[in-house]
């Protein structure tokens, strides 16, 4: 797209922009949503408000809106790099993801050095499942910026759903070393240390995770579960019940609990917990392991019926 920007209209109503660019910098996003609504509706092609107006949407958590807007801004002919890339970051957020790995491409054919755009663009690729991809962009951010833990962290989680553990520890570890307040880097070494066996490591791992977000309920999850594991049940069920209270309904620490109360004989107990466990968006791995210890809850209180029905849903 090679289009000349069209001449923006805001002079019409500058002090409507200039009040809305007073409240975002003043952090009254809500404020300056509403004061650029209120430009919008005199001026709605102005390029600029349009996505200013995306960008306040996404401070929101508006991701639908600030799709739409940012998208209009760049049909009208505001397209540049960023504004490509801010549009990416929307769709992604709305789910759109087919959608989003397009806009990043767009971003990165124009700007081919923003180690940003294809850091998110990896992550577009992480989710819809192409990891290879996704490795690529995340290395191709690390040779523009060797310095971002974030990357680092995110190229690590794909390392380790590839299998190749041994160089997602690495990754992580480079992560975290540069920047050691990187919650989300120590929970993913955690995985790749329970991964590789170092069970010591990975419990000193997703420990260093919660000191620094203690309201970080997949780490919270995964050390529950990796207590679980090692038979450590009492200290399963306090790291389970704390993401509970953090995350009411958290997957992954109702599996935990489910477990535990198999192995103390209170089958029933567990049953009634994973009824309440909503699969519908649950990962495929984590709905299998659902099905699967619902099937052995049922099977151990002796309802075949159910055991079955549970591994149906399973497969």
């Amino acid at each position: 797209m090679s289009r000349k920007q069209k001449p923006s209209p805001s002079s019409a109503s500058p002090s409507l922009m200039s009040d809305a660019i007073r409240a975002m910098k003043a952090g009254k996003v809500p404020a300056a949503a509403r004061l650029m609504k209120k430009h919008l509706a005199k001026n709605p092609d102005d390029g600029t408000a349009l996505h200013m107006m995306g960008v306040i949407a996404f401070q929101l958590d508006q991701a639908e809106d600030a799709a739409h807007y940012l998208g209009r801004a760049i049909e009208i002919g505001t397209d540049n790099p960023s504004h490509y890339a801010n549009w990416g970051l929307a769709l992604k957020s709305a789910g759109r993801l087919p959608e989003a790995l397009d806009a990043y491409d767009k971003s990165v054919a124009m700007d081919p050095t923003a180690a940003s755009v294809w850091n998110d663009r990896g992550n577009a690729l992480a989710a819809m499942g192409q990891l290879a991809a996704a490795e690529d962009s995340f290395q191709q951010s690390i040779k523009l910026d060797a310095h971002d833990a974030k990357t680092h962290a995110n190229l690590g989680g794909v390392l380790l759903s590839l299998g190749r553990i041994d160089a997602a520890v690495g990754s992580y570890r480079k992560s975290t070393k540069l920047n050691g307040r990187l919650a989300a880097a120590h929970n993913g070494l955690g995985n790749a240390m329970a991964r590789a066996g170092d069970t010591d490591d990975a419990i000193a791992a997703f420990k260093k995770a919660i000191d620094l977000d203690a309201d970080f309920g997949e780490a919270l999850g995964n050390l529950a579960s990796l207590y679980e594991e090692l038979s450590r049940l009492d200290d399963a069920r306090a790291m389970a019940a704390r993401a509970l209270t953090v995350e009411p309904g958290h997957p992954h620490a109702s599996l935990v609990l489910a477990k535990c109360e198999r192995r103390a004989g209170a089958f029933q107990a567990g049953i009634d917990l994973l009824s309440t466990v909503d699969t519908a968006n649950l990962s495929a791995a984590l709905t299998r392991d659902v099905a699967f210890e619902q099937s052995r809850l049922y099977d151990r209180a002796g309802d075949a019926a159910g055991a079955f029905a549970a591994m149906t849903r399973g497969n």
